[in-house]
């Protein structure tokens, strides 16, 4: 969780998400774990709102998401 309330303080430190692209939004993508348990943390940046939105949190190893599956989740830090 630490390293999600982080991002409210330094939210641009992350690159693009490969999802940003087809999705035409500038989704970002977080790393977290190690070895064989990293996740992707995919997440917008509101600045009207000054909020981190977090979009999907998934297992490394699975595939990228496709546009339409790429929803807000109602949580905001």
């Amino acid at each position: 969780m630490d390293c999600l309330y982080a991002l409210d303080r330094l939210p641009y430190r992350c690159p693009l998400a490969r999802e940003a692209k087809k999705a035409k939004r500038q989704i970002r993508c977080l790393l977290f774990g190690k070895r064989r348990n990293v996740y992707r943390i995919l997440y917008e940046v509101d600045e009207a709102n000054r909020a981190v939105w977090i979009l999907h949190i998934r297992h490394g190893a699975r595939r990228d998401m496709k546009a339409g599956e790429i929803r807000l989740m109602p949580t905001q830090l």
